[in-house]
């Protein structure tokens, strides 16, 4: 696997906090943030992997029928950037079927 020198910014205590354990276990810094990120990239594959798959999905499709389509929410004004939605929509994407069916028609009445 070839490697590449990345440029990166941590806070104080995060850095501190990295170097202590790598002087810890008599390893280099660069070892300790490479397993870090490897910990991280594995925990967080499978729902990158669905997030895409569902965000591919809700492309292709309207979710809802312009008829049912109630007033927009400024998501932005609620802290949510574009990226941060689109996650949203497709995390939530497997929920559709549920949401959406005549049962559920109660808590619109909420």
């Amino acid at each position: 696997m070839s490697k590449e020198n990345m440029m990166l910014t941590l806070d104080s205590e995060k850095k501190a906090a990295l170097s202590a354990i790598a002087t810890l276990m008599d390893r280099d810094l660069s070892d300790v943030v490479n397993e870090a990120i490897s910990n991280y990239l594995e925990i967080n594959q499978k729902l990158l992997t669905e997030s895409t798959k569902n965000l591919e999905k809700s492309k292709a499709c309207d979710l809802i029928d312009e008829g049912e389509k109630k007033r927009p929410i400024d998501l932005q004004s609620r802290g949510i950037n574009r990226q941060q939605a689109a996650n949203l929509c497709a995390r939530l994407q497997s929920f559709t079927e549920d949401w959406n069916c005549p049962e559920m028609d109660v808590y619109d009445a909420l």
